[in-house]
């Protein structure tokens, strides 16, 4: 019986197959199934996640969705000198820089905790340059838990649960409210 696939067709065939099968690996990596033969796919795994980030298909799906909420919600408060708490979380411009601001933060997860630290700090620095009278920056990730379908039929609801919680203390604030 003659092969009737080019071997181009067979190529392209094999390739969309491969592309496929490391999708579905990603998709599908939080369920117990997969965890159940873990030993078996986690090389698979290892692939899956270098072959999605060579490709960019790790990427948050609400990048490209209006509409969809983030992952991780950042919040930045600033203490003032007089004691005064207030939200100083990035406003952005459109929601394009948004979605770029959260894919960092997606990121962030996957850097050792020692750039996450300078990452951090970084906010809290151009935070200070919005606040001069800041005398504490608290920075904090949460990740937003979604409950599966079936919790959420029984009135369980989405509930933040905290990645990442760090306090500045600023040395000297910049500016003082003191009276000459």
């Amino acid at each position: 019986m003659k092969n009737p696939f080019t071997k181009p067709q067979v190529l392209l065939l094999l390739f969309f197959t491969f592309h496929f099968a490391m999708i579905c690996v990603k998709s599908f990596r939080e369920y117990s199934a997969m965890k159940a033969i873990e030993p078996w796919v986690h090389p698979l795994r290892n692939v899956s996640e270098y072959y999605t980030e060579m490709t960019v298909l790790q990427a948050d799906y609400s990048f490209f969705s209006p509409n969809i909420s983030p992952d991780f919600f950042v919040s930045i408060i600033v203490k003032d000198l007089t004691g005064n708490n207030k939200d100083a979380s990035f406003k952005f411009s459109n929601t394009e820089v948004e979605k770029r601001f959260h894919t960092c933060v997606l990121a962030l997860n996957n850097l050792p905790p020692d750039l996450q630290d300078i990452m951090v700090k970084s906010w809290a620095a151009r935070t200070l340059d919005l606040h001069p009278d800041a005398e504490q920056i608290t920075v904090k990730i949460e990740r937003n838990k979604i409950p599966a379908m079936a919790k959420f039929a029984q009135g369980k609801r989405n509930k933040p649960e905290k990645m990442l919680e760090v306090v500045f203390q600023t040395a000297e604030p910049a500016i003082s409210l003191s009276q000459p």
